[in-house]
């Protein structure tokens, strides 16, 4: 009886397996597969969940015929690049302030007790929080914006850029000493160098706080932006205008993550930067 419910479980057992191997093969020989049909699967189900409630939850379709009557009426394609111009101003702001800095500071250790205690200070603190402040020093502009997003970016490129440094082996910095680097070279030739992958990573991560933070920051001051459209579309209960301006948000991060990895890897490669 016993070979009887083995041989009767054997053909679903392989008809499992070998859906396994075709979906494994799927993944393995075609990178582009999966994302393609996880993307479709999340779509398919998105459009059912909608189904029951459209008033609260629009679906994919309904959201692609407000971003097509956003696109025709004139809104969309100047509220994304107003977000994406303001995003990268203040990422790369933050990022060219920011790195230095933490770089600088990790150069000693007297500077780095006395700025640590506020840097892990300013951290904590919210860009959102300064918004008022910002308004009263800079106006009511795209100053106050950028910079907002640059404040967000600095804080995070510090802690990396000052990781970056003082994770550097002693043996290596004490094998360039005894070559005669020292001083200036030092620190061009090996530190930075070294310190390369940190800050790519504080850059990655602080690139993500600059989109999150510049879609808070249009809904509060601005007039343009996709921020700015979420925020204002609740009013006419537009409830497709917001998940568009979600869907494209990501999508937006999603392109400036991927230039940015392809912009490292082809120039960085050779410092040891690298994405899992």
């Amino acid at each position: 009886m016993r070979n009887i419910s083995e041989r009767k479980r054997q053909p679903a057992s392989s008809a499992h397996e070998g859906a396994g191997s075709f979906f494994n093969m799927i993944w393995t020989h075609n990178p582009v597969a999966g994302p393609v049909i996880a993307t479709i699967v999340f779509l398919i189900a998105w459009q059912a969940a909608s189904l029951s409630m459209p008033v609260f939850l629009p679906g994919p379709i309904a959201a692609m015929r407000g971003g097509v009557e956003l696109f025709q009426n004139g809104q969309l394609l100047p509220y994304v690049g107003v977000t994406w111009y303001r995003v990268l101003l203040g990422w790369g702001v933050g990022v060219l302030l920011g790195i230095p800095t933490g770089w600088m500071i990790a150069q000693s250790n007297i500077v780095k007790r006395l700025v640590d205690p506020y840097i892990n200070f300013f951290r904590f603190i919210p860009p959102i929080i300064w918004v008022t402040i910002f308004l009263l020093w800079f106006g009511y502009n795209d100053v106050t914006r950028v910079l907002l997003v640059a404040y967000a970016t600095f804080m995070i490129c510090v802690i990396h850029g000052t990781v970056g440094i003082i994770s550097i082996p002693n043996e290596k910095i004490r094998a360039a000493a005894n070559l005669g680097v020292t001083g200036w070279e030092l620190f061009r030739r090996v530190k930075i160098p070294a310190a390369l992958p940190d800050a790519i990573t504080g850059m990655r991560v602080a690139m993500t706080n600059s989109f999150m933070t510049i879609i808070a920051v249009e809904m509060l001051t601005a007039s343009s932006g996709l921020g700015y459209l979420a925020w204002t579309s609740r009013l006419y209960f537009r409830l497709d205008f917001v998940f568009i301006s979600i869907v494209i948000l990501g999508l937006m991060g999603l392109v400036t993550d991927r230039i940015f990895r392809f912009l490292t890897l082809r120039y960085l490669r050779r410092y040891g930067v690298h994405f899992d």
